[in-house]
């Protein structure tokens, strides 16, 4: 269900024992210097961290075996008010494939990370993932600007050597608009296609009405900052393993 804010922030909680979410109203996005006008038009609020920014993830863990957890996905989201997404069986294996752009933007940072995973006994090798790309959404009436979902469910127990999975949920929102100057935001008359990731209380309502409907609750969330740390930065992995722990 989609909701209308009027407020700056909003809690939403995620799940019985997850921790709270922050979101904004989409519709001040543009105070931050974010020209994305599609979750105001869809009356979405939006994720933001602790700094009141939009991550570009946002990472869920759940203490819930990884083939059981894909199991339950692939057949929850075949009646996805989404759409039915496309499901293909991946192995993340950093840095050589990265799924996500944040992370692609690392791989300078590659090597050093790497050493920092070895040190907390992290392995992330030939990890196995399921990715659902959903059907494009929030889509206006000349087709310029959408939405596009991925979800990856990841299994934890090779990162951790603890049971349990990580589902890795990133949107981006495709627009066109005129161009801004960079300091002031001053709009000039040429148009272009920009790309803004973020994640809404649209993702959100699809993934309250998982753990609903199946029985799960996640342990918490884990947010990537844009231009920040990835998803497989050690700093973000060990806090995922400490939710699974601390359950």
């Amino acid at each position: 269900m989609r909701r209308l804010f009027f407020g700056l922030l909003i809690m939403i909680p995620l799940g019985v024992h997850c921790a709270d979410l922050r979101f904004v109203a989409g519709s001040t996005l543009r105070d931050k210097g974010i020209y994305d006008e599609i979750p105001a038009a869809h009356q979405e609020a939006v994720v933001v961290s602790d700094v009141g920014f939009p991550p570009e993830e946002v990472s869920l863990v759940f203490s819930v075996p990884f083939d059981r957890m894909g199991q339950l996905f692939k057949e929850h989201m075949k009646t996805s008010p989404l759409g039915v997404p496309t499901v293909t069986e991946i192995t993340i294996d950093p840095p050589a494939n990265l799924p996500y752009p944040s992370m692609q933007s690392s791989k300078d940072s590659s090597s050093r990370n790497l050493e920092d995973l070895r040190r907390n006994n992290i392995d992330i090798s030939n990890i196995r993932a399921i990715q659902f790309d959903f059907p494009v959404y929030d889509r206006n009436a000349s087709g310029s600007d959408y939405s596009s979902l991925r979800i990856i469910v990841a299994d934890a127990s090779r990162l951790f050597k603890i049971s349990g999975s990580i589902v890795v949920v990133t949107r981006v929102d495709v627009t066109r608009a005129y161009l801004r100057t960079f300091h002031l935001g001053i709009p000039i008359p040429i148009k272009s296609s920009t790309e803004v990731r973020l994640v809404t209380s649209t993702e959100i309502d699809l993934l309250n009405r998982f753990q609903k409907d199946c029985g799960e609750t996640a342990n918490g969330a884990v947010l990537t900052l844009s231009g920040g740390k990835p998803f497989w930065a050690w700093q973000n992995l060990q806090k995922m393993k400490n939710l699974l722990v601390a359950r």
